[in-house]
């Protein structure tokens, strides 16, 4: 029987295999993985989360061409990573000194002896998370985080975007000129796409009437 001297072994080349061999042998390790179908990349890669979302993606974007067409829209439809291009994109410095924080907090935290947790900066100052805390004991899944929709950071970031609001619908004038566009009466364009701000956060007040 053949013998074999590793310090890491990695059984499996799916996601999680992948990321384990290749961060073993960036520390130096003598690493092997094993992966018995002769294709690396497991189930998420070939049969399960990148396809299943390619076909969900495929479909919707169909289906939202289809709407379109009946505002006598034309479009064509071209495909863009925007998330790896996002991801590609240069830092600003906002985001290597966040980064630098983190990586020296979690090195000095992991060498006073310090383990599962996430790390993070609340206010300025260093604060473990720990993985238990993190994890919905109904489910043991990762809880959901959601976003504080009343925050000022969201509201701020939601006036940048390009979409509809509540004032475009309180507004006759705009109300017409963007059922014009959509080729429908302003009643028909509100009976339709009035439900986007149903749920719209109030707006971003900064001084309350009357403050001192």
């Amino acid at each position: 029987m053949a013998s074999y001297d590793y310090d890491l072994g990695v059984i499996g080349g799916g996601a999680a295999g992948l990321t384990a061999a290749a961060g073993g042998a960036q520390f130096g390790a003598r690493t092997i993985l094993i992966e018995k179908s002769g294709r690396l990349g497991g189930d998420c890669l070939h049969v399960g989360c990148v396809p299943s979302k390619t076909l969900i993606r495929t479909a919707g974007v169909w289906a939202q061409t289809g709407r379109l067409k009946e505002f006598g829209i034309q479009t064509t439809i071209v495909a863009k990573n925007i998330g790896y291009e996002l991801r590609c994109a240069d830092p600003i410095p906002f985001d290597l000194e966040y980064t630098r924080d983190l990586g020296y907090c979690a090195a000095k935290f992991l060498l006073e002896g310090g383990s599962n947790a996430m790390i993070s900066l609340q206010d300025g100052q260093f604060v473990p998370v720990s993985f238990t805390s993190l994890l919905d004991p109904a489910t043991g899944r990762a809880r959901v985080r959601t976003v504080d929709i009343r925050s000022t950071r969201y509201a701020i970031a939601r006036r940048y975007m390009m979409r509809l609001r509540r004032d475009d619908f309180d507004n006759p004038q705009e109300l017409a000129r963007l059922a014009q566009t959509a080729g429908l009466p302003p009643a028909a364009f509100r009976k339709r796409f009035e439900y986007i701000v149903e749920h719209e956060p109030p707006p971003l007040v900064l001084l309350q009437q009357g403050a001192g």
